[in-house]
């Protein structure tokens, strides 16, 4: 697995990662700010309806890491901010990534 550094919010996996968000719904743009304890915060700019802000959750990161849609799931907190998300794909790439992104 990744040599690189080691994040709280961040678990790699045989088949992926598993990233742990703290997600505010209603930003003024979809964005990466930091972190909020062991979890990254990641403001949205869809509202908390209907599903909206999960759908902009997965698309912000499968485009920001570069992974197919169907490679980002909700595994935890469907209706909570915090939740946890796997990233399909090599654990690897996604953790260097992760780190480049954070940097």
């Amino acid at each position: 697995m990744n040599e690189g550094k080691i994040f709280p919010f961040a678990k790699p996996q045989d088949n992926g990662i598993l990233l742990f968000l703290h997600v505010q719904p209603g930003g003024s743009r979809d964005e990466l700010c930091g972190t909020h304890g062991d979890s990254i915060k990641l403001k949205v700019r869809a509202r908390a309806v209907e599903g909206a802000a999960n759908q902009a959750v997965r698309d912000f990161l499968a485009k920001i890491f570069k992974v197919p849609k169907s490679s980002v799931t909700i595994v935890k907190g469907e209706t909570s901010r915090e939740k946890t998300i796997h990233l399909r794909g090599s654990a690897d790439d996604l953790m260097n990534q992760l780190s480049d992104l954070l940097a």
